[in-house]
């Protein structure tokens, strides 16, 4: 799953904004991966993954169709839930 976000993120900041359909996919794998590490409730894990996670918001965090606006949505539910 983080595998098809960061090969999409490459596609996207290589040649350009996509369509909707894309972001809503790519939202979608995001959003799966959050779900599976509140599930696993191993802080150590989802803290590993933050960080990676994170990087990986970082460089689409102004893309276009609210796309890194979902991602940093997702990021903070999964902050909130480690304190």
């Amino acid at each position: 799953m983080f595998y098809y976000v960061k090969c999409g993120n490459d596609v996207t900041l290589e040649f350009g904004d996509m369509d909707e359909t894309f972001y809503n996919s790519m939202g979608s794998m995001f959003g799966s991966i959050m779900k599976k590490l509140s599930m696993q409730a191993d802080l150590e894990l989802t803290a590993t993954w933050l960080d990676r996670l994170e990087n990986k918001y970082q460089r689409v965090a102004d893309t276009g169709w609210g796309y890194g606006d979902e991602l940093g949505g997702y990021l903070e539910d999964l902050r909130s839930s480690q304190k």
